[in-house]
This record gives C-alpha cells, sequence and structure tokens, in this order.
C-alpha cells in the first residue's frame, strides 16, 4: 500500500502585520515509489502557497521550512494539505490546520536619560529584535516637544531635570516606564508622581530576583532569571501608594525581602512600570550564555513595552482557547475575571455557553475555579465549529469567541501496520509474526497449539417433582377419581 501523510505541523501563534511568520511541516511517505505531490496552505480559499515535492523509498521524510506574509490583521485560519496519491486508501490524514493571530504593532518608544550607559542599549537592542519597533534616545530637555510622538516613553534614572517631562507625561495622559538604579534621585522621585516612593539611602545593595508566575497582565512563557547575575538598587523598602502587580520580587543573598524589584500598575487610566535594579544589560548576556540567543530576555521586555504601549482599557473578562482543537484531546478553555479594581476576583459565578454552526448544539457549563483563573473542559463535544460566550452573571460582562473541533483518529494517520514494531514485539514476548498472506499458516498454528485446547460445557439443570405443587395436586386428585371410580364398580 501507499501512503503520505502531514505528520508535524509547527507554527506561532502571533505575527506581526506586513511581516512573515515560519512556519514547518513534515510529510512522511510509505510506499516503494517515487511520487511527484503538490505541498499548498490555504487562507479563506485561497492558496498563498505551494509548492512540488519529491518522496519515495530513499526520501519517505520531507521537512518543509516555509515562510508566510502576515497581510491580513486579525486571527488567520490555515489548511495546509499535500496532494493524495491515485488510489490512496486514507487520504484524511493529508491535511492539517493551524491559526495565527496577526497583530498591528507598530510602536515607537522614546528612552528620556540624562547619562550614557550599558543598559540603554540593551534596552535598545532588545526592543528593536521586533521589527516593527522603533526606539530614539534624548535628554530630558529635548524631549519635552516629542513625547506625543511615541507609544511608550522609558524614564532612566529620573533626576531633577525629568521635571518638565513628568509634568508633561501626566498632561497628556501617557504610559511611562521608569528604571531606578544607583543613580537615581529618589528625593525627586517621591515628589514628582504619587505611585511609589522610597527612601533615599545612597547606600548600594546588590539583589537577585523571583519571577512571579501568577503575574496576569501578559504571559511570561519559560523566562527565568535563576543564575542570572545581581543587580544593583539603593538600598530600602519601596512603600506603594497605589494597587500594583508584582512581576519580579527583590532577593538579597537569595532570601526573599517581600520588596518588588519590577511591577506595573494601572491608574487613572495610565500604565507605568517600575524596574528598581541597575546593569540589566548583564542579564541580555547571561540569556544568551544560558539559551544561545537573546530571545528569552528580548521577548520578556518586549511583552511589557506591547502591554505598556497600548492605550487599550484592560478588559474586566478575558477568555484563553485555541482556534482548533482535535476531538481526541482535551478542549479546555481558561478564563480571568477582575473586579471594578482590576484585582482577580475568585467568587465570580461565571459560565460558558456552547453554539454549534448548525445551531443543534447550545449548551451551558459552568467555569471552575483553579489556581487564578476560571476553566472549562469541553472535551465531549463532537467535531465542527462553534461560537462561545463566557458571561459573570448578575454583571452583564461577557466574552465572546470561535473554535473548531476537528475530527481526528489515530488508526486513520497510518494505512498500515509497522510491520518492523510488530516483529520486535513479538519476539520479544516470544510470539510469532503472520502478515495478511498467510492466513492459512496463522489458523494451523492455532489449531497445532496445545494451550487452546477445545473444551465441551454442558450444564445440567435438575427440578424436583415435588417443587411443581400444582402437578402433584392434579396427580392427587386423578388416583383418588381412579380409586372411587373401581370401587363403585366393583373392582376393588
Amino acid at each position: 500500500y501507499e501512503d503520505v501523510r502531514i505528520a508535524r505541523l509547527n507554527a506561532n501563534k502571533y505575527a506581526y502585520h506586513k511581516n512573515e511568520f515560519p512556519v514547518e511541516a513534515t510529510v512522511v511517505y510509505n510506499g516503494n515509489k517515487q511520487r511527484q505531490l503538490r505541498f499548498s496552505i490555504v487562507n479563506g480559499g485561497k492558496v498563498v502557497y505551494s509548492q512540488n515535492i519529491s518522496l519515495g523509498p530513499n526520501n519517505r521524510v520531507l521537512n518543509l521550512p516555509i515562510n508566510l506574509p502576515a497581510n491580513s490583521v486579525g486571527l488567520q485560519r490555515y489548511t495546509a494539505q499535500v496532494s493524495a496519491i491515485e488510489n490512496e486508501k486514507n487520504s484524511s490524514n493529508n491535511q492539517s490546520y493551524f491559526a495565527v493571530e496577526v497583530i498591528d504593532q507598530a510602536t515607537n518608544v522614546l528612552v528620556v536619560s540624562s547619562m550614557a550607559h550599558p543598559d540603554i542599549g540593551a534596552l535598545k537592542k532588545a526592543i528593536t529584535s521586533v521589527e516593527q519597533r522603533r526606539l530614539s534616545i534624548v535628554k530630558p530637555v529635548q524631549a519635552v516637544d516629542i513625547l506625543n510622538d511615541y507609544q511608550l516613553v522609558i524614564l532612566y534614572q529620573p533626576n531633577p531635570s525629568f521635571r518638565r517631562v513628568f509634568e508633561e507625561l501626566e498632561r497628556l495622559k501617557k504610559n511611562y516606564w521608569t528604571f531606578a538604579g544607583l543613580q537615581t534621585d529618589w528625593l525627586f522621585l517621591n515628589s514628582i508622581q504619587s505611585n511609589y516612593a522610597k527612601e533615599n539611602t545612597g547606600v548600594r545593595e546588590d539583589i537577585g530576583a523571583i519571577v512571579n508566575r501568577s503575574y496576569s497582565k501578559f504571559a511570561i512563557d519559560n523566562f527565568g532569571v535563576e543564575g542570572f547575575p545581581p543587580l544593583q538598587t539603593q538600598l530600602g523598602d519601596i512603600v506603594h501608594l497605589a494597587v500594583y502587580d508584582e512581576l519580579l520580587s527583590q532577593t538579597i543573598r537569595d532570601i526573599n525581602t517581600e520588596n518588588p524589584m519590577f511591577f506595573s500598575l494601572e491608574k487613572d487610566g495610565i500604565r507605568t512600570a517600575l524596574w528598581d535594579g541597575e546593569a540589566i544589560w548583564k542579564w541580555r548576556a547571561q540569556s544568551y550564555l544560558d539559551q544561545g540567543s537573546f530571545t528569552d530576555f528580548d521577548n520578556f521586555l518586549g511583552s511589557m513595552v506591547q502591554y505598556l504601549s497600548s492605550n487599550k482599557r484592560k478588559s474586566r473578562l478575558t477568555v484563553s482557547h485555541e482556534s482548533f482543537y482535535y476531538n481526541n484531546s482535551d478542549i479546555i478553555l481558561d478564563a480571568q475575571y477582575f473586579n471594578d479594581t482590576y484585582v482577580f476576583d475568585p467568587g465570580a459565578n461565571l459560565v460558558m455557553t456552547v453554539r454549534n454552526k448548525d445551531n443543534t448544539v447550545n449548551r451551558q457549563f459552568p467555569m471552575l475555579l483553579t489556581n487564578s483563573f476560571y476553566r472549562v473542559n469541553l472535551s465531549g463535544l463532537a467535531a465542527g465549529d462553534y461560537s462561545f460566550t463566557a458571561s459573570v452573571s448578575d454583571t452583564g460582562i461577557s466574552r465572546s469567541g470561535n473554535f473548531t473541533i476537528v475530527a481526528f483518529s489515530s488508526e486513520q494517520q497510518f494505512s498500515g501496520a509497522n510491520v518492523t514494531k510488530l516483529r520486535g514485539l513479538s519476539q520479544t514476548t516470544g510470539g510469532k509474526l503472520f502478515t495478511s498472506n498467510r492466513i492459512q499458516d496463522l489458523l494451523t498454528d492455532l489449531i497445532a497449539d496445545t494451550r487452546y485446547v477445545p473444551i465441551q460445557k454442558s450444564k445440567q439443570n435438575i427440578v424436583p417433582l415435588i417443587d411443581w405443587k400444582l402437578l402433584l395436586g392434579l396427580l392427587a386428585v386423578l388416583l383418588a377419581i381412579e380409586w372411587f371410580t373401581r370401587k363403585y364398580n366393583g373392582l376393588i
């Protein structure tokens, strides 16, 4: 038999508008002929990529690295498919699905600093690692007139020369990110803003950090700081004057001081963040030594840039879900709900309503609290296209979306048995391997095998006559009639 299938398909969940994103497909062939096939990717009924591929006995596996253009903003659904072989028994495994969220993110970032420092170079490298981001560096006196040209302003170690910059940021209601360190004038910083305060000790302290995995503003992924060199800051506790979300906790000699190093907050529609630690360039270098690339560190800072550069108000209800699910895997949707002060509310009543495109399924599921989010498992749904609405009881707050459940059968992924593995299994267990052309040999072997001796079974059911009361009574009556008849006729 011959069979071709798409064994694996990898793609990023997100891409930037007018950029390219990578896709990797693995096509596997099983057969003894050289075949010329067509591989293509379809989006919205239109072929966006195609190429001829050659597979045969000497090249059964083909990896296809592909770059697709992100020309349309929003959720884009794709179908990867390979043409079927003539008379192929199973063509259901010739296609696979994936989706990519295309983000329109053209972000201009301004760094305001009165000094030269390696941290600024690290920030520039990390932020501009994404093509859609631009970064400029100016002194405080030059920044005042151009603040409104940028989506995010980074203030590096403020001092009194930043006074007009802070005043203009407040007037424009613009988001900003403050970096503090050994040269920061905390007396000035405490007086110019009302979100936090710190004593201006001027005493140097080496600090490490612990990542808060429950940080809710964006996904932290696999970023970690274990083994990273210490940063430097001025000794002292930060006093918070507004509700905040802590991303990095400060440690001194591996002891958690319960003092934040890196946190964000949102007040009066303005998003701000503070990183209290100098020499972050060392962390970027360490990330490269550990991972072989700057990607993890750059993505970590990039996520904060994306969050702070957005002026969209945070939704009190967010729902996390995939675009595609296979019906043989868990279909799980997660949600987070925040109260009026944007603090996670563990006491809410969330309900998930699910409908399929034919409106033949309209079901409600309660969402159960799990750690710091609500979760529902929809694994019982059949394959098809669905819409959903997550709602919070008695609030009128809801979020909607769509997903597709794809029919998947493990058996249909392969047209024949894996003879090599079956032979190895039979040898390991002391068994024998019979192919389809040896059915008679299998029957003969089973008949001759003494382990399968025919067994004859019989069942005997004995019912005492005395248990048949009605029959016994009838017999007694008949015997009595016969006796009286004989007596009457003189036969006795």
